[in-house]
């Protein structure tokens, strides 16, 4: 109770957002620096969201590593401490156009996976439209008023909506779950929809790993970001921009349309395989980039 009220007043009273972050590595702590003791060298290191690391273990991985690489999937400014871990990096990735102001940066997008096990067709599952996320303030009235649309249209909208409280929202006729959303469950339900339902993070305009997720099982996006228009996938018959001023006969004819296949050239520049070969700078790769 007293860590938790602790992390309370240093986020939201003192406005030291990535205080959790830092109390989740004190807990890790000591087994990750014990395993890093047992690395006497490395051809390559890879860290994701490197600001939630202490500097002085990111300088040490540095002197054990030929290659290390870091990569920000969330905006830099939300976590701006991270600023200062970009010169400890051969490469440093982001995905959001916005940072690549900033110098010695470089642009990544996110990617979807190659391997996923065993059959994932689910009766039970299928729907028209699949959405799934974590709870936010911020973003809940757009996504109930999306949703309530959605049903408007007669499309069976399924959806997981995750918040440490389980809760009802009359409003919207919505329930959320207190159960972190499972990626296997996650995925699962994407490959048995037809459309995948996007909302923009208000703090970054990357795109989420919900398009290259639809894009492997050639499914149709919706989404809230106006920024996938730039990427050389979009296609206005495959993801449809959502504004609530549109004409609703737009999103309509969107729903009716069918698909328009990818290139193999295309799916394969997303795939984790070419994302990682990008990222090591090794072998044959297609590069990755994001629209300013």
């Amino acid at each position: 109770m007293i860590q938790r009220i602790e992390c309370f007043l240093c986020r939201d009273f003192l406005g030291i957002r990535d205080y959790k972050t830092k109390i989740n590595f004190d807990a890790s702590k000591q087994g990750l620096e014990t395993a890093l003791e047992q690395v006497q060298a490395a051809d390559y290191a890879l860290i994701i969201r490197p600001d939630v690391y202490p500097i002085s273990f990111i300088k040490t991985l540095r002197g054990k590593t030929r290659k290390l690489i870091a990569y920000q999937w969330d905006g830099l400014s939300r976590f701006p401490r991270v600023y200062d871990y970009i010169s400890l990096f051969d490469r440093f990735f982001v995905f959001d156009g916005n940072d690549l102001t900033v110098p010695s940066v470089l642009p990544i997008t996110n990617y979807y996976p190659l391997t996923l096990g065993e059959d994932l067709y689910d009766e039970k599952l299928q729907s028209d439209v699949f959405y799934a996320g974590s709870y936010s303030k911020s973003r809940i009235d757009k996504l109930g008023q999306i949703i309530l649309d959605f049903r408007s249209f007669g499309l069976d909208t399924k959806y997981m909506l995750y918040h440490r409280k389980a809760r009802y929202l009359p409003s919207y006729d919505l329930r959320t779950t207190n159960s972190p959303i499972d990626y296997g469950l996650n995925i699962r339900y994407t490959y048995n929809t037809k459309i995948v339902l996007d909302l923009v993070n208000p703090d970054h305009d990357g795109l989420s790993f919900r398009f290259f997720e639809a894009m492997r099982f050639d499914k149709k996006v919706v989404t809230t970001n106006p920024r996938v228009t730039g990427y050389d996938f979009y296609h206005p018959d495959n993801i449809f921009v959502w504004d609530e001023n549109r004409n609703p006969n737009e999103f309509y004819d969107f729903v009716q349309r069918p698909q328009v296949p990818l290139s193999s050239e295309i799916k394969e520049k997303y795939s984790f395989r070419n994302w990682l070969q990008y990222a090591l700078d090794e072998g044959e790769y297609a590069r990755l980039s994001i629209p300013c």
